[in-house]
């Protein structure tokens, strides 16, 4: 973990999930998807204390998440912090009309790693684990932000990230931002940080 946090400046999964306190917003809330960045969350954040977090768990983990995040800020009237995999945007897409109709600002992270990189974790037969287990989609989610008339950020730094952010948290209105790794870079720093 100590390495993770030596190498701040590093744009990947690990390094977001360790600066996501940074990206809170004020008098707000945070959701989490179940998928590779909530470990990451879990293990390498330290969120403020009584900071409210959301998550949900159905049968499979990551079923209706877009829905459960819209909820969540209908029900309190916050500014949302929203954070899933890709695989979880793709499972409840069509719940982005519903991120159409929030009352504060809700930033909605996509974390796009092309399709279930937590599984590349488990020690499993390389020949095996993109058939298998990983179902990468190489889809982007520019188009469906678009489809349903929601602003679209991809960062590719830390300064792009930083500007997002404050044009989202301007304005009652949901900000897609899709963070978009490719698969070799996804591996590597994934089994680089377990083994740490």
């Amino acid at each position: 973990m100590q390495a993770v946090i030596a190498r701040r400046d590093a744009f990947g999964e690990a390094q977001l999930a360790h600066r996501i306190c940074d990206y809170l917003p004020e008098q707000g809330q945070l959701f989490v998807g179940n998928s590779l960045v909530v470990r990451l969350i879990d293990a390498l954040s330290q969120l403020p204390a009584g900071y409210p977090v959301y998550s949900n768990r159905g049968a499979s983990g990551i079923d209706g998440l877009l829905s459960t995040a819209a909820g969540v800020q209908r029900a309190s009237g916050k500014p949302t912090l929203a954070i899933v995999g890709d695989l979880s945007a793709l499972y409840d897409l069509n719940a982005l009309a519903l991120l159409r109709q929030v009352s504060a600002p809700l930033v909605l992270i996509v974390v796009n790693n092309n399709g279930g990189q937590i599984f590349s974790l488990l020690p499993t037969p390389q020949s095996e684990r993109e058939r298998f287990y990983l179902m990468p989609q190489n889809v982007h989610f520019e188009h469906a932000a678009a489809m349903f008339e929601l602003k679209y950020h991809r960062p590719q730094n830390w300064q792009e990230l930083e500007t997002a952010f404050a044009d989202a948290w301007r304005t009652p209105t949901t900000t897609v931002i899709e963070w978009w790794l490719t698969t070799p870079m996804v591996r590597k720093r994934s089994s680089n940080f377990w083994r740490r």
